[in-house]
């Protein structure tokens, strides 16, 4: 079992305490697998519209859709997500979903060296110009 340290100081804060407690037990997520996992659920055959709505909703509280990042646009969060989620090779999109804080820029940078290394031309800088 694994323990944190709390200062003597910071032992009388109640809101302190819960914090610390929390980042424990949740620890940070990885935000482009938690949306990936949201965007490509389905409706299985035979479940009800209510189970479905219901995992639904489950899933999108980990995607961080209401964070406001001033790093990233709307727009950049979203072509990011599409591009892990539309590109047909499933290794590249595994090496997607293991990058920590994945941005639009890290996305296109790697997509760009899979593509010189397995010598295909691509026009990923394009897409950049539009989002920017």
């Amino acid at each position: 079992m694994a323990t944190f340290y709390i200062s003597d100081e910071h032992a009388a804060k109640f809101n302190y305490i819960i914090e610390r407690i929390d980042e424990y037990v949740n620890p940070r997520g990885n935000e482009v697998f938690e949306r990936y996992n949201f965007l490509k659920r389905m409706q299985k055959e035979g479940e009800s519209m209510e189970h479905f709505i219901t995992d639904c909703r489950h899933l999108i509280k980990s995607c961080n859709y209401n964070t406001i990042d001033p790093n990233a646009s709307h727009e950049g969060k979203a072509l990011r997500d599409k591009i892990v989620i539309g590109i047909r090779d499933p290794a590249t999109r595994e090496a997607f979903l293991r990058i920590d804080q994945l941005t639009l820029d890290k996305t296109l940078n790697f997509a760009v060296q899979v593509n010189k290394a397995s010598g295909r031309v691509c026009s990923f800088r394009k897409i950049v110009k539009i989002v920017k």
